[in-house]
Parts: structure tokens; C-alpha cells; sequence
């Protein structure tokens, strides 16, 4: 591959992609719609083609895919890659990863607009019908209500299903570059845009910023997919005590979040283990490469009581945030965000710079938590000064 300088289709799937989750899969299949050379798009007929599905979970297959990643001769060509690449960089549990992707094209870029991404869904909108009818529906795995209780939504072993939708995206993103061309004519363009993404994720080592970003989004979720995402974030803080993050005046504010996530999550019995581990029903098979110790079982909690009043609807988010051109809203994305107003729930979400946040002035007092504490009511988070399914259709482009 590499002496050939072979252009790849790639793709991965998992468990909550980005901080906080953890791969799955990896998924290879090269194509020749894209000139390696000058990067400029040759659309052909679609044609079956072989690729290779790895369980990352495997380390043998696990060292190919750093192989492929970190190679500069070997272009990969991903569909919505923030929420990958951030996985491949920083994954630590229950195994590290630590891979350095370079020479990746996110495709969707290429056919994104600079304040707003193109979703898978409306793009294959634009291909001759009869090269998806083959394949199934995308949603057909529900990942939001497992993830929102800490349980993994992919069965290991794989079964045939979920081998199937790992390798469907592939396919999808096939038929995109063999038959669409950018507007620019090629992904140059998109090329530099994914190296400053990549750049982003390598400036961003604990995950703070993306924590910041995330909020923004979490306030407007509700219901499962809500919860989902303070699972998500929760184990993301699990994960930076475990390694003693050094992270200074910024765990006033992580300390803080936690502690409202936990509160929140408890709500609905949902407890995160100090490890990160996922809950694993008692009859499930353990992962190949599983962390050392045991999930905490969950203690189910009554529901609130059938009177109280639901948490009010945000609404759609203005400009760029709105996820109406195909996008979900959800975490695959760069690390950039619109200011969202405060007062919101307890949470703080912000754009920019982190210039001396946390400090004296905030709005309200900030509440400070060890690790695994639980407020019975949570509190304000200080906001930040200046600072600036899960799946790859996230609108998520800010200016």
C-alpha cells in the first residue's frame, strides 16, 4: 500500500467516537476516484471492490491501523473524521491508542459550505438511486439508549449485523467519490482543512476545549440522547483523574461539571465507574482487551415523580449551530462553537481563547467537587471567560 501510494477509503466505529469513548472497528477499502497525485476527483463507475474490517480491540489489528494512519504515503479518505481522529490521538481507556493520523482527507469538507456541513444522508441524495438500494438504513442500531446507561451498544464478538454496519459507511462514501465530484474539483482544499483539524485535536491533549464545545450542544439535547452525552462527558472526567491530568486551574471548572453530571445522572440510577469501564450485562462476553477491573453494577433509582415539570426546549440554535442541511447535531466535529447564553442549568459554554478562566468575577458561586462526589442539587459553574450519533452528519462549522 504504501509503495503503491494507495488511496483508502476508511471508516471506524465504536462506542461514543471522541474523548470518553472508545474504537471499535476499522474499516479499509481502496479506491481509484481520487488522482493521488493531485488529489483531483475521477469519478467512474461504482464497482465492488475488497476492503479489510479489523477488530481494534485486537492488538495485531490494531498495530495495521497505526501503520495505515500514521503512513504519509497512504491517503485516507474519511467521511465527518473529527470525532475518529480525536479517538485514534487520545483514547486511553480501556486500551491506549496514541496514533498520529497524518495524510487524511475529510471528504465531507469538500462538500460542506464554510458555516455549515453536508450530512451523509443528504448527500446520497444527490447519487443515482440504484447504488444504495442495496443497503440498510443507517439508524438501524440504536446507539443513545445503551450509551445513556453506560453500556456498550455493540456486541462483542461482532455479529454479522454489526460487522455489516461497520463496513456500510464504507460503502456509502464509495459511491460518493465514484460518482460526485466537489465543487473545487478535488479535496486539496479539504486536505489543508482536515491538517488543521488534526492540528486542533493535537493542541487539545486533555480534552478541554472539547468539553467546552460539547456543552453547547448539550444543552440542547433532551431525553435519551441527553443523557447519552453526560455519560459521554462523565467518563471523559473519569478517564482525566485516572491519569492525574495536570490541567491546573481548570479543574475548578471540571470539578464542578462533574459534579452536576453526576447529579443529573443519578436521577436515573446511571453511575459511572471511577475506571470508565462500560456496565456489562452478567452473561456477556468480556472484550479481548479488557480493563482491569470489574464494571460497577447500577442501582436503579425511582423516576421523578410523574408531576414534575420537564426541562423546557431550547429551541434550534441560531446561524451556523442549527443542524438543518442533513446534520444531527451530534459529536464528530472541529473544536469550534458559538457563545451560548448563560444561565444555563449549571453548565458554561463558550468561544474562543482559554484566557484565565475560572477566576474571580464569574456569575455565581463556583462549586467545586472531589472525584465521585455527588451535590444533592447542582449548582452554577462559573462560566468561562474567552475560551472559545455521534455520528459524521454534525453541522458543526463555526466562522
Amino acid at each position: 500500500l504504501e509503495v503503491e501510494q494507495t488511496v483508502l477509503l476508511a471508516d471506524f466505529e465504536g462506542e461514543m467516537t471522541g474523548f470518553g469513548g472508545e474504537l471499535v472497528t476499522a474499516a479499509f477499502m481502496p479506491t481509484r476516484s481520487i488522482d493521488r497525485a493531485s488529489l483531483q476527483a475521477w469519478p467512474r463507475a461504482h464497482l465492488d471492490r475488497a476492503g479489510m474490517l479489523l477488530d481494534m480491540r485486537c492488538s495485531d489489528c490494531g498495530r495495521i491501523v497505526q501503520r495505515v494512519m500514521e503512513s504519509p504515503t497512504i491517503l485516507k479518505v474519511i467521511w465527518g473524521a473529527d470525532g475518529d481522529l480525536t479517538s485514534l490521538r487520545h483514547q486511553e481507556l480501556p486500551f491506549a491508542l496514541g496514533f498520529r493520523s497524518r495524510c487524511v482527507v475529510d471528504a465531507q469538507l469538500a462538500f460542506s459550505t464554510p458555516i455549515q456541513r453536508l450530512g451523509m444522508a443528504r448527500m446520497l441524495e444527490r447519487v443515482p438511486a440504484a447504488l444504495i438500494t442495496k443497503l440498510p438504513q443507517k439508524e438501524w442500531i440504536d446507539f443513545d439508549q445503551p450509551h445513556s446507561l453506560n453500556r456498550r451498544a455493540l456486541r462483542w464478538p461482532l455479529h454479522e449485523e454489526e460487522a455489516r454496519y461497520a463496513a456500510d459507511d464504507l460503502h456509502r462514501l464509495d459511491i460518493i467519490v465514484s460518482t460526485q465530484i466537489p465543487e473545487s474539483g478535488g479535496y486539496v482544499h479539504a486536505l489543508n482543512q482536515t491538517d488543521d483539524c488534526i492540528a486542533r485535536i493535537e493542541g487539545d491533549p486533555d480534552g478541554v476545549a472539547w468539553i467546552q464545545n460539547e456543552l453547547v450542544w448539550f444543552e440542547r439535547k433532551q431525553g435519551v440522547q441527553r443523557r447519552s452525552k453526560a455519560v459521554q462527558l462523565a467518563r471523559h472526567i473519569k478517564a482525566l483523574r485516572a491519569r492525574n491530568a495536570k490541567l491546573g486551574h481548570a479543574w475548578r471548572f471540571i470539578g464542578s461539571l462533574e459534579a452536576n453530571l453526576n447529579a443529573e445522572l443519578l436521577k436515573d440510577g446511571v453511575v459511572i465507574p471511577p475506571d470508565a469501564t462500560f456496565e456489562e450485562p452478567k452473561d456477556a462476553p468480556k472484550p479481548a482487551i479488557a480493563p482491569k477491573a470489574a464494571s460497577q453494577q447500577v442501582t436503579r433509582e425511582p423516576t421523578p415523580a410523574a408531576g414534575k415539570s420537564p426541562r423546557p426546549s431550547r429551541g434550534p440554535a441560531p446561524g451556523p449551530l442549527h443542524p438543518g442541511n442533513g446534520g444531527t447535531g451530534n459529536s464528530k466535529h472541529a473544536y469550534q462553537s458559538q457563545v451560548w447564553s448563560q444561565g444555563n442549568g449549571g453548565y458554561a459554554a463558550s468561544k474562543g481563547r482559554f484566557d484565565t478562566p475560572w477566576e474571580p468575577g464569574c456569575n455565581g458561586p463556583v462549586q467545586t467537587a472531589a472525584a465521585g462526589a455527588i451535590p444533592l442539587q447542582p449548582g452554577p459553574v462559573a462560566p468561562p471567560g474567552q475560551a472559545k450519533k455521534s455520528d459524521k452528519d454534525a453541522a458543526r462549522v463555526g466562522p
